[in-house]
């Protein structure tokens, strides 16, 4: 949310300043800005995937967890069959088989969305340079 605030006011702050880039008359500023701004746009989308990825890998975790606990709660004493989904098919599997297979599934998961919130931290440093090196170019010119 912090972010998308930042997002909006650096648009308006863009928007105004394209006015007087243009009346300055300078070409290669108001190039290096355009180049800026098509720049932030990317940073800007690169950072909506990696939110999306990062929304996705924990709802995954959460699955998981909650699978594994349901399935915790069935008495061992018994042996009954269990099947995975795999695809559109179900597989039966041993009940060790299948926690095994949820809790890699689980550290795969950890891992990705530890990598996704160092990739977010990357990208927020980028858009907010970014958008500090528009500023400073529109009001130097």
């Amino acid at each position: 949310e912090k972010l998308k605030a930042n997002q909006a006011a650096a648009a308006s702050k863009m928007a105004a300043m394209s006015g007087s880039a243009g009346v300055a008359g300078d070409s290669s500023l108001s190039k290096e800005i355009m180049d800026l701004k098509e720049q932030l746009r990317t940073s800007a989308k690169d950072m909506n995937i990696v939110q999306a990825s990062v929304m996705t890998a924990e709802k995954s975790l959460k699955v998981n967890e909650i699978t594994i606990g349901e399935l915790e709660g069935i008495p061992m004493e018994e042996e009954r069959k269990m099947y995975r989904g795999i695809g559109k098919m179900f597989m039966m599997q041993s009940r060790d088989e299948i926690f095994d297979h949820l809790k890699g599934e689980m550290k795969d998961d950890e891992k990705k969305l530890e990598g996704l919130k160092h990739k977010k931290e990357y990208l927020e440093k980028r858009i907010k340079s970014q958008q500090q090196n528009i500023i400073e170019l529109s009001t130097s010119g």
